[in-house]
């Protein structure tokens, strides 16, 4: 599939993946999606931007990996625990 709405320019937005060269990238587009809960509202609002999403949608999943993982029972305990704020710096050395 042909993604002619997808464009890339390095001197713009710093090279990332806009629609149709304007400067609203992909990624701010797929944000807009997942902001508004009511597509219709979306639409109503950006009505240009239906065929942008179903592309940026389809760009964006390029870049997923679709992998099976198995996660034993230490590792989902591990994954439900609150991640820590310490960027490394402690003083325990």
């Amino acid at each position: 599939m042909k993604l002619d709405r997808i464009t890339s320019n390095s001197a713009r937005m710093n090279g990332q993946a806009c629609i149709r060269n304007l400067r609203l990238t992909v990624r701010r587009v797929i944000k807009l999606l997942a902001t508004y809960s009511d597509k219709k509202e979306l639409f109503q609002k950006f009505p240009e931007l239906e065929e942008d999403i179903r592309q940026a949608l389809i760009y964006a999943s390029t870049y997923l990996d679709d992998r099976i993982m198995d996660i034993s029972s230490n590792d989902a305990t591990i994954a439900k625990q609150k991640p820590s704020h310490d960027n490394g710096n402690s003083s325990d050395a």
